[in-house]
């Protein structure tokens, strides 16, 4: 019987216990965000003297899908937050996932000590983290469809950035898989920091992203 998906739900259910603590704070931000950036689009318009209807039909579009896209850009930033505060309980998980993803590397390679091009095995390693990831797709309420998919995309990216960063140590065009996951520990350690360095740069980014669109309301205001 597979382990994985059942041992997958602790982890889950810990993040979404996270998100309900920092999604309020982060929604209450975007809907600020929002709110401005809607009143700069309508003072526009009022400035460009527009036809009222035409000036309605276009504020309920624009507010309709602004505030879709600050919604999810709450939701993420909320994500990325959960993320980084929750991983540093994950650590058997990802050890478990990485155990899996050399596992099926090693069974798709057949011979570990058969010297492969590396553009090859990088096709390997991304295909054995995406099988081994997928069963972990949830189904059901949106928010755990979502909060998963973030997640598990974060730990995609983390577990094969530190495969691919391991193969360009080995130097020439080929390299063994036996010799790529030498030094196990040291590299299901660096998954977790990885993934934990993913989030923190992430969460930055969006909050940088944030502050660029107030400014730019601002600056738009200010020309009004």
């Amino acid at each position: 019987m597979d382990t994985n998906a059942p041992a997958f739900r602790p982890v889950l259910s810990g993040l979404l216990q996270l998100l309900q603590k920092v999604f309020l704070p982060h929604l209450a931000a975007a809907l600020g965000l929002w709110l401005v950036t809607f009143f700069v689009f309508a003072r526009a318009w009022d400035a460009a003297a527009s036809l009222v209807a035409l000036k309605v039909a276009a504020e309920v579009v624009f507010g309709v899908v602004s505030g879709g896209v600050l919604f999810v850009y709450g939701f993420l930033a909320a994500c990325m937050c959960a993320v980084r505060i929750g991983s540093a309980s994950w650590e058997d998980f990802l050890d478990a996932q990485f155990t899996r993803v050399e596992a099926a590397v090693l069974a798709k390679a057949g011979n570990a000590d058969r010297d492969m091009p590396k553009s090859e095995a990088e096709a390997l390693v991304a295909g054995s983290v995406q099988d081994t990831l997928a069963p972990l797709k949830q189904k059901g309420p949106l928010l755990a469809v979502w909060s998963a998919a973030v997640l598990l995309g974060l730990m995609r990216m983390a577990l094969r950035s530190v495969l691919v960063r391991q193969m360009a140590k080995v130097s020439g065009t080929t390299l063994r898989m036996s010799r790529l996951f030498a030094g196990k520990a040291t590299l299901a350690g660096a998954v977790l920091l990885n993934l934990h360095f993913l989030a923190i740069v992430a969460q930055i980014g969006l909050y940088m992203a944030g502050l660029l669109l107030l400014a730019a309301d601002f600056a738009v205001l200010a020309r009004l």
